[in-house]
């Protein structure tokens, strides 16, 4: 048993994906040396990051999944703003501090911080698209997932996220 991953990234032209190699894309996430993606150089890119659970070889079911938005810079690597602006406002929601409880007032500073977080850099699917998802997921699978298909575990995810 293992994990594997398997990214997806959204084609705004025809809202169609295309995969790339997992773990490359992993590498430019984390800001590895010489990780870039020229061909989509100075692009805002919408990845559907899957976490698969393997059994050998054969993918079994999909463990999680992330809808990520990334800037790259010109030359295709992440850019460096982008990431920074990620790692603040992370960074921020970890240290905030539970608000003391006070009678009539409501402390929504983390929920406000909390979506502005999910707006900024992250992104939601339609359900066309997690169809088209579910099928690439089917196809590269050879159709052995656990379930009758990725299309019902990508949407409990999803409208649970």
């Amino acid at each position: 048993m293992k994990n594997d991953v398997w990214v997806y990234l959204l084609n705004d032209r025809d809202k169609s994906f295309v995969e790339v190699d997992g773990m490359d894309f992993l590498g430019l996430l984390a800001g590895e040396k010489g990780m870039s993606f020229p061909d989509y150089g100075g692009k805002l890119l919408r990845a559907a990051i899957v976490h698969m659970h393997c059994d050998g070889d054969k993918a079994v079911r999909v463990e999680g999944i992330e809808f990520r938005r990334c800037q790259l810079t010109a030359k295709g690597g992440l850019d460096p703003h982008f990431k920074e602006k990620r790692k603040k406002l992370e960074s921020e929601l970890v240290s905030m501090k539970p608000a003391k409880p006070a009678p009539r007032v409501v402390d929504a500073s983390r929920r406000f911080k909390e979506r502005r977080f999910r707006n900024e850099f992250n992104w939601t699917p339609t359900v066309s698209m997690v169809q088209h998802l579910s099928d690439l997921i089917q196809e590269r699978s050879g159709g052995h997932t656990a379930a009758k298909d990725a299309l019902y575990q990508i949407l409990n995810m999803t409208a649970t996220g």
